[in-house]
């Protein structure tokens, strides 16, 4: 496991001591968790973001809409 230097403001680390002290966790376990979390979130939220992008757009003859559409890139 890698280690590095970040710097936290205090009263980040006032909340993360408190949550470890009532939780029986670490500061650095904390951290490598909420890490974590972030990064998949940001891993998730690109396909999540385009799924249903058209959920609210009527268009009809669905076959007739690609073709329009496809039109477009001519």
């Amino acid at each position: 496991m890698a280690k590095t230097l970040v710097d936290i403001p205090q009263e980040l680390i006032e909340q993360l001591d408190s949550i470890g002290k009532s939780k029986h966790l670490s500061r650095a376990y904390l951290i490598r968790s909420a890490i974590s979390a972030w990064l998949d979130q940001q891993v998730q939220s690109v396909p999540a973001s385009a799924f249903g992008i058209l959920k609210n757009i009527s268009v009809g003859d669905s076959v007739e809409w690609q073709r329009k559409m496809r039109d477009e890139w001519k």
